[in-house]
């Protein structure tokens, strides 16, 4: 008898502490609508940059006109809510996870992935602010592959690990044929290496 009364008083203080500590309804609506006001997206613009609101008490790192930082922050991004497409035009099974998609064509062939967004944006950048010489990226094996030399008609020749360099076709600086040269980088860059560059860049 003594255990049973005992469990009865222990079960009226649980309830009186769920009772007691029960989220009110209105505290909570004020809490959501404060949240809401406060909201670090801002749906209405374009840009990276803009975007992203600066949260109370913090500022932006200031870099210089025409580097790349300021490149990144100033990309044009899609409207808010856009879906995010693969390269064959379904959509993305999960569209839970972005604030924004980069407003960039995406070739049909399927070989721009993961790092690779990071690969064309940087040639492009590089492309846009005159500096084509520096375009060039090291394939998985660590061979160096410019853009310049491709450019001039040199292709690759690979062999196991060796890679080689010969001139196989006419010289052609056009942006369409920037973009084949992608392509080569794509199959043959490892996708980590390049991230480790890149944030070794942003640094």
């Amino acid at each position: 008898m003594k255990n049973i009364a005992t469990i009865l008083v222990f079960l009226c203080v649980i309830g009186l502490v769920v009772f007691k500590f029960q989220p009110n309804k209105e505290s909570v609506k004020e809490l959501v609508e404060l949240i809401d006001t406060r909201s670090l997206i801002d749906k209405d613009s374009l840009t990276i940059k803009t975007r992203v609101n600066i949260p109370e008490g913090y500022k932006r790192v200031i870099y210089s006109k025409g580097s790349y930082q300021e490149y990144l922050r100033n990309y044009k991004l899609k409207s808010f809510g856009s879906k995010i497409i693969n390269y064959d035009d379904s959509e993305y099974y999960w569209q839970d996870g972005h604030i924004g998609i980069l407003d960039i064509p995406v070739p049909k062939n399927g070989l721009q992935q993961c790092a690779d967004a990071l690969i064309r944006i940087r040639s492009e950048y590089l492309w846009n602010t005159n500096q084509k010489e520096k375009i060039g990226f090291n394939f998985t094996s660590g061979h160096y592959c410019s853009w310049i030399k491709y450019a001039e008609g040199y292709r690759p020749k690979i062999k196991g690990n060796k890679v080689t360099f010969h001139k196989t076709t006419l010289n052609d600086h056009s942006k369409r044929n920037s973009y084949k040269y992608l392509n080569l980088i794509y199959m043959y860059s490892g996708h980590c290496l390049y991230i480790m560059n890149f944030l070794k860049l942003m640094m």
